[in-house]
């Protein structure tokens, strides 16, 4: 019997049908990136162009401060990513009514995903009493909205993480981010796994974010997260494919 080649079926030569298979697992992994646009002082020029540029490259999803995000969704008419937007970045220490009034006004808008910063001093002194009320609204808008909450992990020791994860163990949330704070610090495995040690029984979706300046801390970090947030999506994904060899 004559050996059956594959890629005739396909009418590609090998060395095209690899690079397929190649461009489908670089599909894959755009849709668990996210890309930030949380740093202050962002021009509405820059926005144009990142969104622009990550709509055109296939990625799915962008999480924007506020003041991007109306930018994004004039950029995006619906189509082509997601676009979420964070409230309260970094540390989550607005008055409960004004996050509040935030949500219930992005709740109107066009945006996929509203994701709220928890007051840090809450999580550390005040037993969740205000994160709770801010996640009770934020569950309420997940039949209409993809929600979320973020959450500085790296300001919090193990007794306090194990306690804010016990708090909002319950919580029917879509997807938790694990902050590194002020998105500048490296990859930490420990704050993603005292998360999913306490909640067994929610189905929800982990995102990482921190600094992720390296491949290496991305791919350690899309190991153990569903999603991770890098301004570097581009040149990380060149060296992953540098690096496979089939």
């Amino acid at each position: 019997m004559s050996e059956v080649s594959l890629e005739s079926f396909l009418g590609k030569t090998e060395k095209e049908a690899k690079q397929a298979y190649i461009g489908n697992l670089v599909a894959g992994v755009k849709q668990k990136i996210i890309v930030p646009l949380i740093k202050a002082g962002i021009s509405k020029e820059v926005i144009l162009k990142t969104t622009q540029n990550y709509i055109s490259q296939g990625y799915n999803s962008i999480l924007a401060l506020p003041s991007y995000a109306e930018e994004v969704l004039k950029v995006n008419k619906g189509e082509g990513i997601n676009c979420g937007v964070l409230i309260g970045y970094p540390l989550g220490e607005n008055k409960v009514e004004s996050i509040l009034a935030e949500i219930k006004t992005w709740a109107k808008s066009k945006v996929n995903e509203i994701v709220v910063v928890l007051p840090l001093s809450d999580l550390k002194f005040n037993k969740c009493k205000l994160s709770e009320k801010i996640v009770k609204t934020l569950v309420k808008l997940s039949k209409k909205k993809r929600v979320g909450i973020m959450i500085n992990s790296n300001y919090l020791n193990d007794v306090e993480l194990a306690d804010v994860s016990k708090r909002l163990g319950d919580s029917k949330i879509d997807k938790l981010y694990v902050s590194t704070g002020f998105y500048k610090d490296p990859y930490d495995v420990r704050f993603v796994n005292a998360y999913k040690k306490v909640r067994t029984n929610a189905i929800i979706k982990y995102a990482y974010a921190c600094a992720s300046n390296t491949f290496e801390e991305v791919q350690q970090s899309l190991q153990n997260c569903d999603f991770v947030l890098t301004e570097n999506a581009n040149s990380i994904l060149e060296e992953m494919v540098s690096k496979i060899s089939l």
